[in-house]
């Protein structure tokens, strides 16, 4: 029989799948509900999503119930000789969590676009794409770095590191406060003038934070279908 290693590589890659076939490999044949019952899965929609990627490593007989194909029964050795190794979740160093915070801090101070504006004029698009490079390419690299290290998506951990860049920038606004540079409060009369420079750095602080949220909850709602 031929095996495509490539192909059965992406269908067993994922845990839950994995599970599905070692356990009808130890049962032998399961009801659908059985199976769900086992794998402590309440979505329906995500159980046929795993079945159906399983494809013809699973036969489903006349009574409902599952079991596994010769090609399943293969699949299932293979993961009894070389099982996967445990992933211990960790936590982020002092310093991975600063050198990564910095990074963050990089990434927002060289918007492309803001300096884009600046050379080229004040264009729609970068009225557009300098927020949104803020909020989701500094947030995204953090993440990014963050899970690699951790080999988790434990949320207080993946807040760190933006929580140092916005340290970062909250930090220099403060200076600029105390040292009157940017935007000292001026009186004139009945107005008064904040500098924009003052909301451009509270969003940029702020923004990675957001950025990094809405990839982990972007995550978990792909990782749940």
């Amino acid at each position: 029989m031929d095996v495509d290693v490539g192909a059965l590589y992406r269908v067993l890659k994922d845990e839950t799948r994995r599970r599905i076939v070692l356990l009808l490999h130890e049962k032998g044949s399961l009801a659908y509900m059985d199976l769900m019952s086992f794998l402590e899965i309440t979505n329906t929609g995500k159980m046929n999503y795993h079945l159906k990627v399983l494809g013809d490593l699973l036969l489903k007989g006349a009574d409902g119930r599952y079991a596994l194909t010769e090609k399943g029964s293969l699949a299932a050795q293979l993961l009894l000789k070389f099982p996967e190794k445990a992933v211990t979740p960790g936590r982020l160093s002092a310093s991975d969590t600063i050198l990564i915070g910095l990074l963050g801090f990089l990434l927002v101070l060289t918007n492309p676009f803001i300096w884009g504006m600046g050379l080229g004029g004040v264009l729609i698009l970068g009225l557009f794409m300098v927020p949104l490079y803020g909020t989701l390419v500094p947030g995204w690299v953090m993440w990014r770095l963050t899970v690699n290290r951790t080999k988790s998506h434990d949320l207080y951990e993946l807040l760190k590191p933006p929580l140092v860049s916005a340290l970062i920038l909250v930090l220099i606004l403060v200076v600029m406060v105390i040292l009157r540079l940017s935007f000292p409060v001026l009186q004139g009369g009945e107005s008064s003038y904040v500098s924009p420079i003052a909301f451009g750095l509270l969003f940029f602080a702020l923004a990675p934070l957001l950025g990094t949220a809405i990839i982990e909850a972007l995550y978990r709602f792909l990782k749940s279908r």
